[in-house]
């Protein structure tokens, strides 16, 4: 039921029902940076969506905010991936260091 829904969801935005012009290769990125930025742990799923909404809303204003800022859109996905890199080299930081002191 979900699938459906969220084919329907995909059909509305794109306009389309072709899996060609779908969104679904952005979606799929877009999804992960957001668990990612969220803070939930790739490694057991361990996190809230508390964390995983508001990196989601970063995520989707991040790309029309710098292509408005004229950025290439091919140079936004790189700041797209920098940023989600730089987040899990933050965490693992984090965690390596609450590590060392206990």
């Amino acid at each position: 039921a979900m699938a459906a829904l969220a084919g329907l969801a995909t059909v509305a935005i794109t306009g389309t029902g072709d899996p060609r012009f779908s969104v679904g290769a952005i979606a799929t990125l877009n999804s992960v940076a957001a668990i990612v930025l969220g803070g939930v742990a790739l490694t057991g799923g361990v996190g809230s969506v508390l964390g995983v909404v508001p990196a989601a809303i970063i995520l989707i204003m991040l790309n029309p905010i710098l292509t408005a800022m004229g950025i290439d859109p091919n140079s936004a996905q790189v700041i797209q991936g920098v940023l989600i890199a730089g987040v899990m080299m933050v965490g693992g930081l984090a965690t390596l260091l609450r590590e060392r002191s206990s």
